[in-house]
């Protein structure tokens, strides 16, 4: 189904780049991580309310907080959360990358934080950012590994990918590199000195891809299809408050940016913002 959507991307208007600098990856990281700290905090308090809760359980004749009480069914739907992601990737594993290993817990905590996990959408989205932010962990040792593989080979870039094994450190294994590809010529700007490039998108509808340059330096190209979601998703719950059925077919929304040469992509992306997804426990 992937690769059908993937087909359907040609011709969309082209969207420049965003370049992001080393700086701004750094502090792109920082930024995770102080949202990591604010979620480990959080989950500390739901963990200290669920503690008091067991002890007011224990003391006979006396009723537990209300405030323990939700502290532990929003832990507990949190965490649900989590089991349900790591499930649907099992079950679509052509939707995991081996950055994923990088991964704590605290970027699973983040990517089901907040709304909840019913459509393939929801799903797809959640891995989406999961994604990212392994590729943005990556980053430094792929950057780095090229750098030292120029480096060694007196200034002359490497001829294949598979060069820059002897460079990566522990946290990064072979199986990164084979996604990537090394982009020598024709595209890459003056300014540049050789890149990594995403071999393939592994989610056309969400993910975002990447460039890792060899002067330190991301360019992260942004989905041209998301303005697209967002007026369908906007459309499909303005329909969900007033009819008293779900719509079936992407022709009874109000889509204003549609138009012919987008059609079949929002069909695609109507399909995964509908389709229930129910994993058991």
């Amino acid at each position: 189904m992937l690769a059908c959507v993937a087909g359907l991307l040609v011709g969309i208007a082209y969207q420049p780049p965003r370049e992001v600098s080393a700086i701004e990856l750094f502090e792109a990281r920082s930024k995770l991580e102080r949202k990591e700290q604010a979620l480990l905090l959080r989950i500390g308090k739901l963990d200290g309310e669920i503690r008091e809760l067991s002890a007011n359980i224990n003391l006979a004749g006396k009723e537990p907080p209300l405030k323990s009480w939700r502290g532990q069914i929003e832990l507990d739907a949190w965490l649900g959360r989590i089991k349900h992601l790591r499930t649907y990737l099992t079950h679509h594993p052509e939707l995991g990358i081996p950055e994923l290993k990088l991964l704590g817990a605290e970027d699973w905590l983040s990517a089901t934080q907040e709304g909840d996990l019913s459509t393939e959408a929801n799903y797809r989205q959640a891995l989406s950012k999961l994604r990212m932010n392994a590729k943005i962990i990556a980053a430094p040792y792929l950057t780095e590994a090229l750098r030292w593989a120029i480096d060694a080979n007196n200034g002359e870039p490497p001829r294949d990918v598979s060069e820059l094994k002897e460079f990566l450190t522990s946290d990064i294994d072979a199986q990164m590199l084979t996604r990537y590809v090394l982009n020598s010529k024709g595209e890459v700007p003056k300014s540049r000195e050789l890149s990594l490039i995403e071999r393939e998108i592994i989610d056309p509808l969400w993910d975002s891809t990447s460039r890792f340059y060899s002067t330190n330096d991301v360019i992260i190209i942004e989905p041209t299809r998301i303005p697209l979601a967002n007026s369908i998703k906007t459309a499909l719950e303005q329909y969900n408050k007033v009819a008293k059925t779900p719509p079936t077919e992407l022709a009874q929304l109000k889509i204003p940016d549609l138009n012919p040469t987008n059609s079949a992509l929002a069909d695609a992306i109507f399909s995964a913002l509908t389709t229930k997804v129910d994993i058991h426990d």
